[in-house]
């Protein structure tokens, strides 16, 4: 009997997090008409019918029926329908145990075929109740998921190997996402300098502590300011900003809109 066996990658298998934050059937006219939208989630759009467009960099993109488009996490956006758009879609995130997401770096929005059975298909299934169809479902996405994973540059889809202070340093600072962590109190923990844990922490990730805390608590920020019924004052002391106008200033610094705006722009944005 002769065994083989994949450790390595059974490991990456594991480490990966996909999780869908939302979803919906939308019929959309020209009231669907929105810019500079920056969300903490990528946007799986397929198109049944009608069309639209998305624009990023001055570059413009149409949505049209037998295609599906990715529109990356943390990317800017302009949307738009001049008449009718009807499009089945998903609030994605594919992200490695550091907590970003894999299409981060993504500088477009991507587009993939798609035959008209298979978005008829998905339609079909995300009407129905059942498991076997919640599962079917599941891997149509992650299918199409692959698809566009496998557009990127190869240097992208590989997890690097970090060393175990970076590993640490990953879980305390999701372990909850909050404002009370800080670089300082991040090198306490591990026991070592600031200069150290930026020296190292720059090296490996390719930017500083700092900024990777911004990112984690600016996509935690907006989640819930998304996917909850949160007042921005629960949101705060949920994120321990001390007050909701200390979360409020720093948010409209980094994302130029205060939380209230930025909830009420983006929900309207199926």
């Amino acid at each position: 009997m002769n065994i083989v066996t994949n450790d390595k990658l059974l490991k990456f298998m594991n480490r990966l997090s996909i999780k869908i934050s939302d979803s919906g059937y939308a019929l959309l006219d020209d009231s669907w008409n929105q810019q500079s939208v920056c969300s903490p989630f990528s946007r799986l759009y397929y198109i049944a019918g009608g069309e639209g467009y998305v624009s990023c960099s001055g570059r413009k993109l149409q949505l049209l029926p037998g295609n599906c488009y990715l529109l990356p996490a943390g990317l800017r956006i302009d949307y738009h329908c001049s008449c009718y758009l009807e499009k089945l879609y998903f609030h994605v995130n594919l992200s490695f145990p550091n907590g970003l997401d894999i299409f981060r770096h993504t500088e477009e929005p991507l587009r993939l075929p798609v035959n008209s059975r298979k978005t008829h298909r998905l339609l079909q299934l995300y009407k129905k109740n059942q498991l076997p169809d919640a599962l079917e479902l599941q891997t149509l996405l992650t299918m199409d998921l692959i698809r566009f994973l496998r557009l990127l540059p190869e240097e992208m889809l590989w997890e690097k190997r970090y060393s175990q202070p970076l590993c640490t340093v990953f879980q305390l600072a999701q372990d909850p996402v909050s404002a009370a962590t800080t670089v300082h109190s991040l090198a306490d923990a591990l026991n070592i300098s600031e200069s150290s844990l930026n020296r190292k922490f720059r090296r490996e990730m390719g930017i500083s502590p700092g900024a990777y805390l911004d990112q984690l608590l600016l996509r935690e920020s907006s989640r819930l300011l998304l996917e909850t019924d949160l007042t921005i004052s629960e949101i705060a002391e949920q994120l321990q900003f001390g007050d909701q106008f200390y979360f409020s200033r720093y948010f409209r610094q980094h994302l130029g809109e205060p939380p209230s705006w930025y909830r009420k722009r983006l929900k309207s944005i199926p």
